[in-house]
Order: C-alpha cells, then sequence, then structure tokens
C-alpha cells in the first residue's frame, strides 16, 4: 500500500473536531462559539429537534431575536424566539448558516448548579456521526461517509421521525412480565428511564400491589409532577440493569401523554460510548468501566438546586413524601447551609452525597431562621 493510500485512509478515519466535555450530572457539557464569540457553555440534547441558544446570551452578544412567541413545552409555555443564521464553532469544526431557537435557560441552569448558554440538538447532530466517549470524556465529529465503527460494542437500529431519535427497549416489571416500546434517545435527561402516562395505563404498568412515590420535577417550562417506582429491570440491546427507579410523569403541561413509551436517558447512556450514527440509522454503545453494576441514584428523597447568578447556594426545591427528606422535616425553600459541617459543596458533588447511605447531618435556613436536621439516606424503594 502506499504512502498517498495511508495517508488517505488517516485522513478518512480522523474526526473534524475532538473536544473535551465535562460530565456533571451525566450531561454532556462542552464550549461552543457564535460568531467567534468567547466560549459558550453548550450541552448535548439528543431530545431536542433543534439547537438552541439561551435567550440572555442571545441579548448578550447583539443577536436580535425574531418571532418571538409563547409556545407550549413540558412544564408550561417558554418564550421562543428565532435568530438570524449564525456560524457555530465547535473546536476545530465550524458550521455556518446554523439557526439557532431561542429559549430562556435560566431555570435549567439551576437545576445544573451552572450555566447554560446553548443546547446542541438533533438538527446539527444528524449531519454527522457524533463520537460521545463518556469513559474518555471526549466528544468527537466525524463524517459520516468517510467513517467506518471497527470497534467492539452494540449496534442497535434506531427510528429517526420528525426530528426525535428511537430506540427499542423495555421494562422488566417484579412479576417477570416484560414491557417493551419506542423509547426516545435523550441524553439531556438524568434518569434511566421517564415514562408517558399513556404508556403506564396501557400497558397497565401500575396495579394495586405497586409501591410508588410521588415527585416533582422541572423541565424546559417550568414544574412537571410525576411518580416514581421500582422495576425489576431495564432491557436494552443485550443489556439488563437491575432493579432500576423508573420515573413517569403525569403533568408536564399536556406532554405527558404521547405516542412512545417514554425516554431512555443518561442514566443509561452514561455507562457506554455512544456513537450517534443517524446516516445509517444507527446507534452504537461500547461499554465502558461503569458498564456493570447498580446506577447510582438520590436516598434523600428531595431535589436540590442552585439558583442565584453565582450558582453559589443550594436550596430544595421539592421534597417527595415517605423519604428521608420528609422524614426528616426539610420542605422546599430551605436553604443548604452545610453538609457534615462542611459548608461551599457545589451542586454536583451535594448530589454525590445524597446518594450514598447513612445519616447525613445538613444544616438549613428559611425565613424562621436556621436548625440542623439529620437525613438517614437509604433507597426510596425496596430492591428487588
Amino acid at each position: 500500500m502506499s504512502l498517498a493510500v495511508l495517508l488517505t485512509l488517516a485522513t478518512a478515519v480522523a474526526p473534524i473536531a475532538d473536544v473535551p466535555f465535562n460530565d456533571d450530572l451525566g450531561l454532556v457539557f462542552f464550549e461552543a462559539s457564535v460568531n467567534g464569540s468567547e466560549p459558550l457553555a453548550f450541552f448535548l440534547d439528543t431530545g431536542f429537534d433543534v439547537s438552541i441558544l439561551d435567550a440572555g446570551a442571545a441579548a448578550r452578544l447583539g443577536l436580535p431575536t425574531l418571532e418571538v412567541q409563547n409556545e407550549a413545552q413540558p412544564g408550561g409555555e417558554v418564550e421562543v424566539g428565532q435568530l438570524a443564521p449564525v456560524a457555530l464553532s465547535i473546536g476545530d469544526l465550524r458550521l455556518d448558516d446554523v439557526k439557532l431557537v431561542t429559549i430562556p435557560l435560566r431555570g435549567a441552569g439551576a437545576f445544573v448548579g451552572r450555566t447554560i448558554d446553548g443546547i446542541l440538538g438533533h438538527d446539527i447532530l444528524e449531519r454527522f456521526v457524533v463520537d460521545i466517549d463518556y469513559p474518555q470524556r471526549r466528544l468527537r465529529f466525524l463524517t459520516a461517509e468517510n467513517w467506518k465503527h471497527t470497534g467492539a460494542g452494540q449496534i442497535l437500529p434506531v427510528e429517526i421521525k420528525a426530528s426525535e431519535v428511537f430506540i427499542n427497549a423495555g421494562i422488566v416489571m417484579p412479576a417477570g412480565r416484560t414491557v417493551f416500546g419506542s423509547f426516545k434517545l435523550d441524553t439531556g435527561s438524568v434518569d434511566v428511564a421517564g415514562l408517558n402516562l399513556n404508556f403506564v395505563r396501557e400497558s397497565a404498568l401500575i396495579g394495586p400491589g405497586t409501591v410508588e412515590l410521588r415527585q416533582g420535577g422541572v423541565a424546559v417550562g417550568g414544574e412537571t409532577e410525576g411518580r416514581i417506582f421500582r422495576a425489576a429491570a431495564f432491557v436494552g440491546g443485550a443489556d439488563r440493569i437491575e432493579s432500576p427507579l423508573i420515573g413517569y410523569t403525569v403533568d408536564s403541561g399536556g406532554f405527558e401523554n404521547r405516542a412512545d413509551a417514554g425516554t431512555v436517558g443518561a442514566g443509561v447512556l452514561r455507562r457506554y460510548r455512544l456513537i450517534l450514527d443517524y446516516p445509517r440509522n444507527r446507534i452504537i454503545l461500547e461499554a465502558g468501566p461503569k458498564a456493570e453494576g447498580p446506577v447510582p441514584e438520590d436516598r434523600s428523597g428531595m431535589l436540590v438546586v442552585s439558583p442565584g447568578p453565582d450558582f453559589d447556594t443550594l436550596v430544595v426545591a421539592t421534597v417527595t413524601p415517605e423519604t428521608p427528606a420528609a422524614d426528616a422535616g426539610l420542605a422546599p425553600g430551605d436553604e443548604i447551609i452545610s453538609i457534615d459541617g462542611r459548608i461551599g459543596w457545589t451542586l454536583v458533588d451535594a448530589r454525590l452525597a445524597l446518594e450514598k447511605s447513612g445519616p447525613v447531618t445538613l444544616v438549613v435556613r428559611n425565613d424562621d431562621g436556621s436548625r440542623e436536621v439529620t437525613i438517614d439516606r437509604r433507597s426510596l424503594l425496596p430492591l428487588f
């Protein structure tokens, strides 16, 4: 083989862009720029059909927002606008004439404890092979026609409908019954799976003997209401995740009922090197070091967020009844001052602490003053 051919092959498999990402909470955060701007904080969300620029970031960059209107989103209506085409750069990848949609993302930033300037959605992802290397925390964009997968891994077919990507997966119930459905691939969700209400009802997943808990949530449009229960397993491809917590939505501004089963999120996907090969209607899962074992889960029963301009405070957003947080008397609006005597926790570290078992002491305050509480962290629902 000649040197010229070798060089051609090397060029063909080299990524267009290869950038690091931070996987706080299992979400894929990376830097991008718009029209040559300073680095902006984007995250990759396969669940969004379009790519987004935060409305505040657009104003900061002097980009006029056109055709502003209110649109329904999970949780409620949000103000959505359209930008004139811009240049979007991710590492060495530069895309011209990109049409970004504007949505206020400040509330989503409080959920993850960091600024979110933008979201990379399906309209960009469908143009490339996108390698989300969770084990190495690298994000790579490759030219589809010159790329060929040569590594080990599961190849799963996907169905792409209306700029949404679906895989077949199943929920194994305690009695052994497995219910399969079409699940939307959603790297923007931190859960194992989130089910739509109609799928839960039509599949009779919840019966008289099902133990479930009421749980509040947060979406782009605001607060949502859901339930969680313990499944015997979640199965997708050749893999099986034992005894995961599964959520389903009962109220999200009308988005709780859809034709599909629900979403499969980062609780599953971050266990792999995930390659999105949309041009060939498939994804590839290469097992990483975290592919085995249980999925980490909250053991407190409360959702902690980090509001404020600097994301330097921790506030209880929701408390699930009949959980350790509820037993300790915690309530929405309580500000967490310290955890086990230490102050200055980041939101990510606080959530990791709440995934452990055993007692933990918090100092919290509200309008009535400060108090010390002890949470006896435990599994929220019995394991199978």
